[in-house]
């Protein structure tokens, strides 16, 4: 009874519970009992003062030694076990402004909202480039784009039915099926549907197709 008499006296009370103290130290020292953390490694909420110990016992091949450092998040209350981890979760915080409309965005997702919102209608620079949204790569123009952005095709190789990358077809072609290889489709005669040539095996055919491309893909974009 009397030490309860004496902590009601005392200046600093805690919080959550009903203990005083006669410092701010003891009293946030004492706090630590109240915070909980999550376990980077099975993400249970545990209490700040026992989660190296937790990772110790309960994780102790998982690369989280008692000894080793917690890096924990300057800007939320994540805690990672390697650096990497934490550098890699901070770039949720960074954020950039989009040379386009000025519009501040995650890092992480800008480049996500550059294709969406501004690569099919406005350039993404003052220099006027085109950037493909599935690569690095920009052009100063969208047709210059658009004929980009057929080497991400997937296409079907018109003998063994194999699908590759557009940019990939022709090599694949001239490997596998090359002219008179002995193959029993090459003997039949192929028409190109665009013009009136013909040819002896697939591969001269679709090889002659892809001069038609583009101006069948400009065609159709002017209708639109």
């Amino acid at each position: 009874m009397e030490r309860l008499q004496e902590n009601k006296e005392l200046p600093f009370k805690c919080d959550f519970c009903e203990l005083s103290f006669f410092n701010t130290r003891q009293l946030n020292n004492h706090r630590r009992n109240h915070q909980l953390e999550e376990c980077p490694v099975c993400r249970k909420t545990i209490i700040v003062r026992y989660l190296k110990e937790h990772i110790a016992l309960n994780h102790p091949k998982a690369d989280l030694l008692p000894d080793k450092r917690l890096y924990k998040c300057d800007q939320c209350d994540k805690i990672f076990h390697c650096k990497t981890l934490l550098i890699d979760h901070q770039r949720n915080h960074q954020t950039k402004e989009c040379p386009v409309c000025n519009q501040m965005i995650k890092l992480r997702v800008l480049s996500m909202h550059m294709a969406r919102k501004h690569a099919a209608h406005r350039p993404l620079s003052e220099r006027g480039a085109f950037q493909c949204d599935q690569c690095d790569k920009s052009f100063a123009s969208k047709p210059h784009l658009a004929d980009h952005q057929r080497d991400h095709m997937v296409k079907s190789c018109p003998v063994c039915n194999v699908k590759l990358l557009a940019r990939c077809l022709k090599k694949h072609m001239a490997r596998k099926h090359p002219p008179g290889g002995g193959n029993a489709d090459m003997v039949r005669i192929y028409k190109c549907e665009w013009c009136e040539k013909s040819y002896s095996n697939k591969r001269s055919l679709v090889f002659h197709q892809t001069n038609h491309e583009p101006v069948v893909q400009r065609a159709d974009s002017g209708q639109t």
